[in-house]
């Protein structure tokens, strides 16, 4: 005779079965999720700004062609007509400063990946002689962040020390060729070491460029040297393309947090010749 009990274990089993395999298949699938989780990053581009700009997790695609609301250019003010205009600040209300970067002899990507990161506009004066060799990398860097590319002459010679013949050559030659090679006819011009004369304005006017850019501010090996006091809003900062231009960049984003100011496109606030 059968124990009374063994008929009705053998369904209780049976549940018990199916209940085993749920919790397996169950366990199966949250382990599969996390695996699938665990090689997903955030974009890159998430970052919080101060301005009201919709950030987009995925790029564009590289066949079209869009333009960030951020670096979108804007019209700037006017100004009587006259010689090309000395400038180491812009007069202004907004708490903005401006970032230029002159030269060009350390091309780093890391630079132009954190600048693109940091939705920071900044203005480049490579020389000459450096655009032609390299001149994808300054493409990249207008692409990343809207960046103008200004001039700086063809080889960086003392102006003050050349002829009015050279000068020319030094500070029309490298518009025409800009032009050529980012699209866009350069405003400004910065005169090499910050040296210039009353020929060096006559000939950037007559080259129809907007200002001849100085600074009030600079940046080296993370520290920041101000002219005259701290920094204040309008004014212009000079970095280079070195080996601590990261470093600089990633200073005076502290430091002007601290101050309640921010970068600003340069382009958009110097006036052009009514």
């Amino acid at each position: 005779m059968r124990p009374p009990t063994q008929g009705r274990t053998r369904p209780a089993a049976l549940l018990a079965l199916v209940a085993l395999g749920a919790v397996v298949a169950a366990c199966s699938s949250s382990a599969q999720s996390q695996a699938e989780g665990s090689d997903y990053t955030e974009p890159a581009t998430s970052v919080a700004t101060t301005d009201a700009v919709s950030i987009t997790a995925t790029p564009a695609p590289t066949t079209t062609t869009t333009v960030d609301p951020l670096f979108a250019p804007t019209t700037p003010p006017t100004r009587a007509p006259g010689p090309a205009p000395v400038i180491d600040a812009v007069a202004t209300t907004d708490p903005v400063v401006f970032v230029t970067i002159d030269d060009g002899n350390v091309r780093d990507d890391a630079v132009i990946d954190w600048l693109r990161l940091k939705r920071m506009p900044v203005t480049a004066f490579p020389t000459e002689n450096i655009a032609n060799i390299d001149p994808a990398y300054f493409q990249r860097l207008q692409a990343a962040d809207g960046a103008y590319i200004q001039t700086h002459s063809i080889s960086h010679p003392n102006l003050k020390r050349v002829s009015a013949a050279e000068q020319r050559r030094q500070i029309c030659e490298p518009a025409d060729r800009f032009t050529t090679l980012f699209g866009v006819r350069p405003r400004l011009f910065r005169p090499p070491y910050g040296d210039y004369n009353a020929t060096t304005l006559k000939i950037a006017m007559e080259c129809r460029y907007d200002a001849v850019v100085h600074w009030r501010a600079s940046m080296n090996n993370g520290r920041l040297a101000v002219a005259q006091g701290d920094l204040r809003a309008g004014d212009i900062v000079l970095m280079h393309f070195r080996t601590d231009l990261l470093q600089n960049l990633t200073a005076l984003e502290g430091l002007l947090a601290a101050r309640g100011l921010r970068v600003a496109r340069l382009e958009d606030y110097v006036p052009v010749p009514s």
